[in-house]
């Protein structure tokens, strides 16, 4: 009998099932929500912005274009121009009126000026030249001085006295190039005359003239030697 007691004392507990009941008290189990991929926008460049963008572009190329021209045509009129002379002279070399050496203006005309070679004149001139390949001495015979010249140098030294030249002397393999403008300002007893219809410069010598000199320089004043203060007072 006890048994059966507790039979009856014992309750049957059943889950209540939410859903099958009206009980809202309980939640049901919610899946989560499935959103849709955001998608990623890009900010748009105002057209304004992207006008002046390319405007700067253009003007740097513009600018880039004009400088390599001016330097490709400074380079080639430097390596191109024949002379800085407007006129361009052939040259004649002539002794006692007859006309020993002749020249075109391509022979004598570089982009420095007009040049004579100096084995042609030494021809007509009683010259002669002494040095090595940096440095030669003309020596005026006899006893008419002497011109120091350096390679491609346009300073000389006329009897130990400094000159600047509008030209250099050049060194050329076969024979040394001397400006016409140290023949025709220095050397006393050569006649160079123009002839500006026929454009030809000549260079001409007599045989009773007198011996070639130099043009007297005067040398340049020296400063006056300084001396210091403990010098002068020891």
């Amino acid at each position: 009998m006890k048994n059966n007691d507790n039979n009856t004392t014992k309750k049957t507990i059943k889950r209540i099932d939410p859903s099958s009941s009206g009980d809202t008290s309980v939640m049901p189990n919610r899946q989560p929500m499935n959103r849709p991929p955001q998608k990623s926008f890009k900010r748009k460049q105002s057209p304004i912005r992207k006008q002046r963008i390319i405007a700067v572009l253009i003007l740097l190329l513009t600018l880039y274009i004009v400088i390599s021209l001016l330097i490709a045509g400074f380079i080639y009129f430097s390596f191109n121009k024949v002379s800085n002379n407007t006129q361009l002279y052939s040259l004649q070399l002539k002794y006692d009126g007859k006309r020993v050496h002749s020249f075109e203006t391509t022979e004598v005309n570089n982009s420095y000026g007009l040049y004579v070679p100096f084995g042609k004149l030494s021809e007509i001139c009683e010259l002669s030249i002494v040095g090595d390949s940096e440095t030669v001495i003309i020596i005026i015979r006899p006893n008419g001085g002497s011109i120091v010249c350096k390679n491609n140098s346009s300073l000389v030294y006329i009897n130990d006295n400094s000159v600047r030249l509008s030209s250099p002397i050049l060194f050329g393999s076969d024979d040394y190039l001397i400006p016409v403008e140290l023949v025709k300002t220095y050397m006393i007893g050569i006649d160079i005359t123009y002839d500006d219809d026929n454009m030809i410069c000549v260079i001409s010598r007599n045989a009773d003239d007198e011996n070639i000199t130099l043009k007297m320089l005067l040398p340049t004043e020296l400063d006056k030697t300084y001396f210091p203060d403990s010098y002068k007072n020891p």
